[in-house]
């Protein structure tokens, strides 16, 4: 597995890291964070640079001194140097009982304790006294010879991993006293939580800048003036609606004489300027195109525009679509599932037991801003849900694990520590607020060595009838016999057999 390091100093920004995070070559980074640097004291840099790593499928470790730092990572799920110890339950009402690696030496029945004997002296002659004396020597001399040991056994209990599995029911309606006969209790847990997420919108669409202006020509054919009133509607081509500027009066028809002799008629004629009532290019009309008034004017006044509309201008800009909206409601869910485990991990804490299998996750609600079709460059998902977690209390867990890591020690031996440490997990369906665990869990045993009993096994037995009698024992390690005297035989007399438990393994 490839590592590599990346130093965090002051002057870094969370993007200038997570670059450098993704830029890394190798599956492990480490995060040599420098002394009185706090770009990471945020959770939500550090949850974002998790989430990156995640993405990149890497391992970062967080390299500080720091203890404030150290634990908010542990708090978001990230490593850091410090070593973690592995979980383990300890039976709290038990008392620690020293077990350590044992070895076991077979001891002899007590030594003879010589004292002195007051002896009342009846006054023999001289040569009988001395006899007595000398007897009386060599009685309590060969007494102690035949009392030493005349073999020394060590004998090392065995120490060996005990390896168990249980199933057990936790619920809601369940109480302390149902402990022991595998319903433990538990408790709901639930966290209300808000997800914010901005989306770049993908739509877009025209629209008019500035509206396209010009001239418009009104023409009155009747006997009478007509005044049009300002912003009156001239329709061109497709529609297209012009607004006039001011009110304007149009002269009515008159005859045209020349040399006194009436030569024809006359239109009258006014001229007023127009906006186009939609801003775009849509208003730049050619010349000749506006030839409709709009209203009871058109039965009086014809009109028509002898120049082109201009200045009409259009832009492209961003439009929120339907799309924009589903990709942001699914990365708020997608978010949702990333941060709601890191949650509820907080909310349990060290009281309850974390189990992601019986987490659960309710939206409540759902809300983009702005809607559908409106200009914008970004559309904001705001994702209201409900986590919650079935979870019943550590310690219930570690009294039922110790309870039947004692029932699963098998016949010779006995817990060598307190400790019970649970090593897996495998949950069943929940239903009406319970689910059914099947616990795996470990601890250390240790052979209960009886002195007596090994006595009784190998004594007049010869050296290799003793050895193989000890190596069938299970609660037996190892040994080593020694004879005195170079003897082929154990002693029949069990005072000439000395047992001995280097760790203290008798019972």
């Amino acid at each position: 597995m490839g590592m590599a390091k990346v130093k965090v100093v002051e002057e870094l920004t969370i993007e200038n890291l997570v670059g450098e995070l993704i830029d890394a070559k190798g599956e492990r980074v480490i995060l040599e964070v420098a002394e009185g640097t706090f770009l990471l004291h945020n959770e939500v840099n550090l949850r974002l640079l998790k989430f990156y790593a995640e993405e990149e499928e890497k391992e970062i470790i967080i390299d500080t001194n720091d203890a404030e730092l150290i634990g908010l990572a542990h708090q978001v799920g990230i490593s850091t140097k410090a070593n973690q110890e592995p979980l383990f339950f300890k039976d709290k009402h038990e008392t620690e009982t020293p077990y350590q690696r044992a070895k076991i030496e077979i001891a002899a029945s007590p030594e003879t304790n010589n004292e002195n004997i007051d002896m009342g002296w009846i006054h023999w002659p001289g040569r009988l006294q001395l006899a007595m004396v000398f007897a009386l020597f060599s009685l309590v001399l060969a007494c102690w010879w035949v009392l030493q040991p005349r073999a020394v056994i060590l004998v090392y209990p065995k120490e060996q991993t005990l390896n168990f599995s249980t199933v057990a029911q936790i619920g809601t309606t369940f109480n302390s006293q149902e402990l022991l006969a595998g319903k433990i209790p538990a408790k709901i847990l639930v966290k209300d939580n808000r997800i914010k997420v901005q989306t770049v919108v993908t739509g877009s669409k025209i629209v008019g800048v500035t509206p396209a202006v010009g001239k418009l020509t009104l023409i009155n054919n009747t006997n009478q003036p007509v005044v049009l009133p300002k912003e009156s509607v001239g329709i061109g081509k497709a529609g297209v609606r012009f607004l006039t500027d001011r009110d304007v009066l149009v002269p009515k028809r008159h005859t045209k004489y020349q040399d006194g002799i009436a030569v024809g008629e006359e239109y009258g004629r006014a001229e007023v300027s127009i906006t186009a009532e939609k801003k775009g290019t849509i208003g730049n009309q050619p010349a000749k195109s506006i030839t409709t008034l709009d209203g009871k004017h058109q039965r009086f006044l014809k009109v028509i525009n002898s120049t082109p509309t201009k200045n009409g201008a259009d832009k492209r800009v961003a439009v929120v679509t339907l799309n924009d909206v589903k990709k942001g409601e699914t990365e708020a869910k997608r978010q949702m599932q990333l941060v709601g485990n890191e949650e509820i991990s907080g909310l349990t804490g060290q009281e309850y037991l974390f189990l992601p299998e019986l987490t659960g996750s309710e939206i409540i609600r759902v809300v983009n801003e702005p809607n559908i079709g409106a200009e914008s460059e970004l559309v904001e998902t705001s994702l209201d849900y409900r986590i919650s977690i079935l979870t019943p209390l550590t310690d219930d867990i570690s009294k039922y694990l110790i309870r039947k890591f004692e029932e699963s020690i098998p016949e010779g031996f006995q817990p060598a520590t307190g400790q019970v440490a649970l090593t897996a997990i495998n949950i069943g369906p929940m239903a009406d607020n319970k689910a059914q665990l099947k616990l795996n869990g470990k601890g250390m045993i240790k052979g209960v060595l009886d002195a007596g009993k090994l006595k009784d096994l190998i004594k007049g037995k010869t050296k290799d009838e003793a050895t193989d009698l000890l190596t069938q024992q299970n609660e037996v390690a190892h040994f080593k016999i020694n004879l005195k005297n170079n003897a082929k035989r154990i002693p029949n007399y069990l005072f000439q057999i000395k047992v001995v438990f280097p760790a203290g393994g008798q019972k």
